[in-house]
């Protein structure tokens, strides 16, 4: 399958990152591909690296709140999006993916490297009007290359919990990781991309791939297109693993209000009084930070 490919790579203060890991995209890259880096209002030199490495000027950009630069750097399209407010992580994914120019688009964290040929076997799953995204294997570089990407996601003790498969060498996976895919910008834009009750981040990403599913569309993993991933150095980095750890329990709430429905939701609101006591224990308290946050979340909408 010959067709361009749109790279989209949101970033906030992560210009370390993209020094390390952006000449990797622009490796496994083709003529006629644009990358689109979207950076999310940062406050160190990540604007200014992108100017005097690639020759871009930055000017109005044709959306409104933002700037960006257009250049092509060794046959590739170059796009930067500067965001005027920091939107986090799925706004600037959901800018990012309405700029791209083609129809098939390949969201990577700053903190990944692909392999040069990753694309190789990502395309031809896309003959297929049926697929909406197809992930990576991600080889986790501070866990000896340990293997993600494919992941399984089930209904347990009235809440919706995922988990990684051991076994990475299969083709079903129950979501596409936002970091790590590629997905068919038609299909994106009809879901209407990610949802933004999710921000800062966490959990977006598994939402998006159930809502395709609910309309019969693929949601597939190839194990043989491998990227290199530093996991949550952002992330972590930004927010502390405290706060992300409480990010993920209000998100999971919200992902299992939003999606639960007959039976899951009596089974909810059964379990309910375990998880307020014994899960906001084994968490220290920060699942019942998450819940009061997810609660104020929806009464507030």
């Amino acid at each position: 399958m010959t067709t361009n490919v749109s790279f989209v790579i949101p970033t906030y203060n992560g210009v370390h990152l993209l020094q390390k890991h952006l000449r990797s995209v622009f490796a496994a890259a083709r003529k006629g591909d644009e990358i689109i880096i979207v950076d999310d209002a940062s406050t160190d030199e990540s604007v200014a690296w992108l100017e005097k490495t690639y020759g871009l000027t930055i000017s109005s950009c044709e959306v409104t709140d933002a700037f960006c630069s257009v250049s092509i750097y060794k046959g590739v399209g170059l796009k930067v999006l500067i965001n005027r407010t920091n939107r986090r992580f799925a706004s600037s994914c959901n800018r990012g993916v309405m700029s791209a120019k083609a129809e098939l688009v390949v969201l990577l964290n700053n903190d990944v490297s692909p392999d040069t040929h990753f694309l190789a076997s990502l395309l031809p799953h896309f003959e297929d009007p049926d697929v909406f995204a197809v992930g990576c294997k991600e080889l986790a570089a501070s866990e000896n290359d340990k293997e993600y990407g494919r992941s399984s996601m089930t209904f347990s003790r009235g809440m919706f919990i995922h988990w990684r498969e051991p076994d990475q060498s299969g083709t079903d996976t129950a979501w596409v990781a936002g970091g790590s895919g590629m997905f068919r910008k038609s299909m994106w834009e009809e879901l209407g991309g990610f949802d933004l009750d999710y921000t800062p981040a966490y959990w977006e990403d598994i939402d998006l791939s159930w809502r395709a599913k609910q309309r019969g569309w693929k949601v597939l993993f190839e194990p043989a297109s491998i990227v290199h991933h530093v996991h949550e150095s952002t992330n972590a980095s930004v927010f502390g693993k405290n706060r992300v750890e409480i990010m993920g329990y209000k998100n999971q709430l919200l992902f299992t209000w939003k999606h639960a429905k007959g039976g899951a939701l009596v089974s909810h609101i059964f379990w309910f009084p375990y998880h307020l006591v014994f899960t906001t224990i084994r968490s220290r308290g920060r699942f019942a930070i998450g819940l009061w946050r997810a609660s104020i979340q929806v009464l507030l909408a």
